[in-house]
């Protein structure tokens, strides 16, 4: 982006466009998180925006959010996956939302969903039953035969 300098004759350069379209919708972008019960998603925040010409696109949010969490300004957590998308926030509001009891119980219920979830994906263990036992053969008692005298012999 450029302009014309205060005399006239010439040009200065103001940055790339892409800077100048971030400057100016980074305190609508502020007003979002400033104002949000809890981290959000991309689709979240385009759920927020005033629908018409002003309206990033999806990938334009996306530079927008990356470029404020390079900068420090949003952290980040997710793996950007369906399951897991990117979420967003304020550092300030952290500390807002920790002093929340029901904030903090949702997240413990989250972080148990997770865990039951990553342990219902992993696949069964197949038990393998131990060998079949052979039975030992009894040994067949002898007959015992007593003699006229009483002797018993086998």
């Amino acid at each position: 982006m450029i302009e014309w300098t205060a005399d006239g004759t010439d040009y200065r350069g103001l940055g790339a466009v892409a800077d100048e379209e971030y400057r100016e919708h980074w305190e609508q972008l502020v007003g979002f998180f400033a104002t949000a019960p809890e981290k959000l998603t991309r689709r979240e925040l385009r759920a927020l925006w005033p629908k018409g010409p002003g309206a990033p696109s999806e990938q334009t949010l996306y530079r927008w959010l990356e470029r404020a969490v390079a900068g420090g300004l949003l952290h980040r957590e997710g793996t950007g996956h369906r399951s897991t998308p990117f979420r967003y926030w304020l550092p300030a509001r952290e500390a807002e939302w920790q002093a929340d009891p029901r904030w903090r119980m949702q997240r413990e219920y989250e972080a148990r969903q997770a865990e039951l979830a990553e342990l219902l994906a992993r696949p069964a263990p197949i038990p393998i039953p131990p060998p079949p036992r052979r039975k030992k053969k009894r040994a067949e008692p002898a007959e015992v035969v007593a003699d006229a005298a009483g002797q018993t012999t086998p």
